[in-house]
């Protein structure tokens, strides 16, 4: 793994050297083994290769095959590849991965991406027919850019690839700024260029570079119909397990050190413990410690405790990571001009990241894992609620809400229970909508409130369908079943904005972060366990604490309680003129209520109301701002 690109001139042009190189330059701030570029008169090829898996070493990228004039070039791994090779009765044991995508590419084409479990995406260039074709797996874990005019195609795992090869051609997408504003995540597809694009989780695409004409195929769709019928409990955890172990098993292959991320959550531990189990050498486990804040905030971040109990095993060398209040600032991690990031990065907690990849780098660790929203995936068990108050088992539902409120140290009320999981369903969506907005704004209408009415396009307070729109929700409510509620939260688009900075970041360090949750196989088995066995007596993702019992000691089994590590950025913020730093670029000016933002937000901020909520936010336009600067906004 580590990074793709190539630019291919259309029609009789020839290549552009100027536009490799700088595609070629750009590519090469991140950290690899080997670089390997294929130049010709009317293309122009790059791969960049981490060695992270062993077989990987053997690679050759581009990987050209001759006897069907195709050249691949992948990306990322591919984990089930024991199954690959008996569906495709091949017998050869030591098969590097790229070699392996050639077989899926000539039995299946490009859908073949439909039976590659893994992280990738990867690019193959049949020069024969003068097409190309380009893939990015279920979640979108590996980024994949691309541009096409009438002189030439450009892809690239990077849009800063793209961007340094378009020069005067770049054009910033307005409509994509709006709704970063509001939702993070752009629509599919989209990027904060109108000319450029990237190709969307879960898709293949084939371009036919004799015309320019694009066919776009979504290969994978997650199945909410599918519900396991377990007879116990004991069933449901004996089957996760297996997959949990297997998965990890498999993402396991590495080309030297392993490190995994502890924060002291049940999922961060269970993943380093079931490491530790298969690890003959053992792992290192890096964990984050707060220094230097007051002792409310200290006590919002510690997690000591929990990351002790987590590393007892004898496989993990604990190593403490020192976070220094009083030397780091949040906003230093979104320096563009440093870091390069081609679009612009939301994530407040950056430096967390960064500190961690910086550490394991000095100990040459390779692949590092990462609990990275396993109780998303996993689910708390919320949806189960809406279930049994649709069947009228009510005196359940209250017993169930009463005692989850027990363990989360907050106030039962039985009316809230009913109100939000009996009465707020049956009220149509227009009618609720038109309440929030008169009463209680919701995140669409209060994010909406910040931008002037000129820059809104379609969207408006009360247009719920261009919402749903946004997310592909064929419908707002609540009334679905456990796995279609469920459904929304494992297609939620900022995962794959989420993973495309990540993966960035990690490169750079020479690491690959992998991450066993969003495995397509874990993520399918989560989505169809029944409601009973997500949420029993209060006791949110039962089944994965049933499933861990061998693994992980009770007080963190038991534990319902998240960390807090927002003081550090909110801290940070408190350093700044908040309005300066929003509204120094005029284009900002263009686009917000400055007035309203003062006033809502900031005031808000400054005041100490709605800390965590209003510096996300904050940091969010701050970033804006920030990436904004000198960019050809038309």
């Amino acid at each position: 793994m580590s990074a793709i690109g190539g630019v291919i001139a259309l029609g009789k042009k020839r290549l552009s050297l100027e536009s490799f190189r700088n595609l070629e330059k750009s590519l090469s701030t991140r950290v690899y083994d080997t670089k390997r570029s294929i130049k010709e008169d009317h293309y122009g090829l790059i791969s960049l290769q981490l060695h992270t898996t062993p077989e990987s070493i053997k690679e050759k990228q581009p990987y050209y095959d001759p006897s069907n004039h195709l050249f691949l070039q992948l990306d990322g791994r591919i984990d089930n590849r024991n199954e690959l090779k008996k569906k495709l009765n091949i017998k050869q044991n030591q098969l590097t991965d790229i070699e392996l995508l050639r077989f899926c590419f000539l039995k299946w084409g490009g859908c073949c991406a439909k039976e590659i479990v893994g992280s990738f995406s990867f690019s193959i260039f049949d020069i024969s027919h003068n097409r190309i074709h380009l893939a990015r797996d279920h979640i979108g874990s590996k980024p994949l850019f691309y541009f096409i005019d009438k002189n030439k195609f450009v892809f690239s795992s990077e849009v800063e690839g793209i961007a340094s090869c378009l020069n005067n051609d770049l054009v910033i997408d307005k409509d994509r700024i709006v709704d970063y504003i509001i939702f993070l995540s752009g629509k599919e597809g989209k990027t904060f260029y109108k000319n450029i694009y990237k190709v969307p989780k879960s898709n293949y695409i084939s371009i036919n570079l004799n015309d320019g004409s694009i066919n776009k195929t979504k290969y994978f769709f997650f199945e909410p119909k599918k519900v396991f019928n377990f007879n116990t409990i004991s069933e449901c955890q004996e089957q996760f397990e297996e997959i949990f172990v297997k998965v990890i098993k498999e993402q396991m292959r590495a080309n030297g050190n392993i490190g995994s991320k502890l924060s002291g959550g049940i999922d961060s531990s269970a993943i380093t413990n079931v490491l530790a189990n298969l690890s003959p050498k053992g792992i290192k486990a890096y964990s984050a410690v707060f220094k230097n804040l007051s002792k409310q905030e200290f006590n919002k971040t510690d997690e000591f405790k929990f990351m002790k109990l987590a590393a007892k095993h004898k496989n993990i060398d604990h190593v403490l990571i020192p976070i220094d209040s009083n030397t780091i600032n949040s906003l230093d991690y979104i320096n563009y001009e440093n870091n390069s990031y081609g679009e612009v990065t939301p994530h407040a907690n950056r430096y967390l990241d960064i500190c961690i990849l910086e550490r394991a780098n000095k100990d040459e660790v390779r692949v590092l894992f990462d609990g990275f929203d396993g109780d998303s995936v996993l689910s708390y068990g919320h949806e189960y609620f809406f279930e049994l108050a649709k069947r009228m088992k009510l005196i359940k539902l209250l017993k169930e809400t009463k005692l989850l409120n027990k363990y989360n140290g907050k106030r039962h009320s039985n009316y809230m229970a009913l109100r939000n999981f009996l009465v707020k369903p049956l009220i149509p969506e227009k009618i609720l909508w038109i309440l929030q907005y008169l009463y209680r704004k919701n995140d669409f209408q209060k994010k909406l409130n910040m931008i002037k009415n000129n820059y809104r396009g379609n969207y408006h307070p009360l247009a719920s369908n261009a919402y749903k729109q946004h997310y592909g929700y064929s419908k707002l409510g609540f009334s679905g079943t456990v796995q279609q509620l469920h459904i929304r939260t494992l297609e939620w688009p900022i995962w794959e904005t989420a993973m495309e900075f990540s993966d960035l970041d990690s490169s750079r360090y020479g690491i690959e972060e992998r991450y066993p949750f969003f495995d397509r196989r874990i993520m399918e088995f989560c989505l169809a366990v029944p409601g009973k066995y997500r949420i029993k007596d209060g006791k949110t993702r039962y089944y994965f604490r049933q499933a861990m019992e061998g693994y992980l000691d009770n007080e963190i089994l038991n534990r319902f309680s998240k960390a807090n590590i927002s003081p550090i950025a909110i801290n940070s913020l408190k350093q700044v003129d908040l309005e300066y730093e929003i509204f120094k670029e005029n284009n900002m000016s263009k686009i917000l209520d400055k007035n309203y933002i003062i006033k809502n937000i900031i005031n808000e901020f400054i005041s100490g109301k709605n800390e965590i909520e209003n510096s996300q936010l904050i940091f969010q336009l701050i970033a804006l701002s920030w990436w904004i600067k000198d960019k050809p906004f038309k």
